[in-house]
């Protein structure tokens, strides 16, 4: 869960900081007004904005995945403690009856 944490946050400061920058990049290129570079630094920025939602499509999938293994493994835990807990009352109430 600590991984899981980490890339949550990694993928939440990628999520603000690399918009900006991006903005940032092609202010300065709009601004300086120049028209060669910008057409490589604009597809430069979509492909790599391409590339990071692609990324981040998988790390969401293999991240619900993680999150559906563990609610499944916390259900068949609770499912035995539940099952636990009625085999003690019922020996609780067995052991009533026979005083």
């Amino acid at each position: 869960m600590k991984k899981l944490n980490k890339q949550v946050q990694w993928w939440h400061w990628a999520g603000k900081v690399l918009p900006m920058m991006a903005l940032m990049v092609l202010c300065l290129v709009i601004v300086f007004d120049l028209t060669k570079i910008r057409d490589i630094v604009v597809c430069a920025i979509a492909v790599a904005f391409g590339a990071v939602a692609f990324t981040w499509w998988w790390w969401v999938m293999g991240a619900v995945k993680a999150l559906t293994d563990l609610l499944t493994s916390a259900q068949t835990r609770f499912g035995e403690v539940l099952t636990e807990i009625k085999d003690l009352r019922k020996d609780m109430n067995d052991r009533n009856k026979k005083k």
